[in-house]
């Protein structure tokens, strides 16, 4: 049994290293600042990269018209799997179409100053997503900050795009 031992390998002794991770904060979260309802409330629904809204021209039209197809097509099915499925897409074109209202909202040439007809897509189209999908949506209950720390995100992106070229 001796032999056997001295054959058998020694595990290696790994030094473990402390890596200490600094995590810096988003634009987003240095925006909203203390006001965390409101960068909830922007994470799942503000479109961070506007590029690639205006270089694609999404509508809202379209997406509601994907939306409402979608909604009609679950609600003529059978399956309740699939009608909840189907509802579940239909639910995503409506956050989508909140995305893009909000966006167009907060990117318009307003003083700051917001309407509350301004608000009203933004009430319909995520108060639809949330019914459909099942998810809680937050910013409904704080829409009027929400588009203000909107405005003031893509502000800071249009500042900082200057200041590149």
């Amino acid at each position: 049994m001796k032999i056997l031992k001295f054959f058998k390998r020694k595990k290696e002794k790994k030094e473990e290293k402390k890596v200490e991770v600094v995590r810096q904060p988003s634009e987003l979260e240095l925006i909203c600042g203390d006001d965390h309802k409101v960068y909830e409330a922007l994470e799942r629904t503000l479109l961070l990269n506007i590029r690639s809204l205006s270089s694609k021209e999404f509508s809202i039209e379209e997406t509601l018209n994907k939306a409402r197809a979608k909604e009609e097509v679950a609600r003529a099915a059978k399956g309740e799997a699939e009608k909840k499925d189907l509802l579940y897409d239909a639910g995503l074109e409506y956050h989508f179409a909140g995305q893009i209202a909000l966006t167009k909202i907060a990117l318009s040439e307003s003083n700051g100053d917001i309407e509350p007809v301004e608000l009203e897509p933004l009430k319909e189209f995520f108060g639809k997503a949330q019914e459909l999908t099942g998810r809680p949506y937050p910013i409904l209950n704080i829409l009027e900050g929400a588009v203000k720390k909107a405005q003031e995100y893509y502000q800071e992106k249009k500042e900082g795009e200057r200041q590149k070229k």
